[in-house]
């Protein structure tokens, strides 16, 4: 994010990129042309699919009379290998996993698979969770997450917030346990990645690195074991 001051006293703000076969060389990205932004929190990396990028544009009409007051969260492909950017759609005020052709969503305890063109949710399952959940899709399982913000902690409670796993045909592989030790910085999302044969989870969802993990071939079992992620490093250290 690079920012200057205009001719006429306001702040501009530009996106600028560098590939690492030619770093220090920036480069103004697609979206910087072709979208405003007004401030430096708008137009940030959303995700990605596959090589490219997707960026989240907060679109604000101003409207009182529409829906969510005329904001709108508006998806964009971004190709940093042409500098290209496209439209995908608009994404609902809702958690989920948003790719380039198609997006998976809960709402109210039913996962849904979002439409872009339609802006319509076609149900594929409900969990039958009513409380407030956050959804994570992998490759090998969809992960639905116990939410909790601020205001719903008890003082000197921390909760513990369930992980539960479903195969791609939906139906349940078992589910998982984490504990707190300390008020968590950030609530609702505790997939941090996957390997081959792992789910990396982490207490903190604003962490650089994962705190946990379970094997895989625990799915189906009855039994998910959750164990602590050590680092290389840490095992030389001892």
């Amino acid at each position: 994010m690079f920012k200057k001051v205009g001719e006429n006293g306001t702040v501009e703000y530009s996106r600028r990129y560098t590939s690492l076969d030619h770093p220090g060389i920036f480069t103004e990205t697609a979206g910087s042309k072709q979208l405003s932004f007004e401030d430096g929190s708008n137009g940030l990396v959303f995700g990605s699919d596959g090589e490219k990028i997707i960026i989240q544009y907060v679109d604000q009409n101003n409207d009182p009379e529409s829906d969510n007051d005329g904001v709108h969260l508006k998806l964009y492909i971004w190709d940093p290998v042409e500098n290209s950017i496209a439209y995908i759609g608009d994404r609902p005020f809702v958690s989920g996993y948003f790719a380039a052709e198609t997006a998976f969503i809960v709402e109210e305890g039913v996962v849904k698979q979002w439409d872009y063109q339609t802006g319509t949710g076609t149900p594929l399952f409900d969990t039958g969770i009513r409380t407030k959940v956050s959804l994570s899709a992998l490759p090998d399982c969809l992960a639905v997450c116990d939410i909790y913000e601020y205001q719903d902690l008890t003082d000197g409670v921390i909760p513990k917030v369930t992980i539960r796993f479903y195969d791609w045909d939906y139906a349940p592989l078992g589910e998982c346990e984490l504990s707190f030790d300390k008020e968590m910085i950030r609530y609702g999302d505790y997939i941090f990645g996957e390997t081959e044969d792992r789910i990396l989870l982490v207490k903190d969802g604003s962490a650089t690195r994962p705190d946990y993990y379970i094997e895989k071939s625990d799915f189906g079992t009855g039994d998910i074991v959750l164990h602590e992620y050590h680092y290389p490093e840490m095992d030389l250290l001892e």
